[in-house]
């Protein structure tokens, strides 16, 4: 049971960091194509 919630948490930060990333990615496409 403990394992299953640890696996839980693991997972929700995986997740976590991917919509990180696409949001920072985002933010630089915004940035580059107000810069041209």
């Amino acid at each position: 049971f403990w394992c299953g919630q640890e696996l839980e948490r693991k997972t929700l930060l995986v997740e976590l960091q991917k919509i990180m990333s696409r949001l920072t990615i985002n933010a630089i496409c915004a940035l580059t194509r107000v810069g041209q």
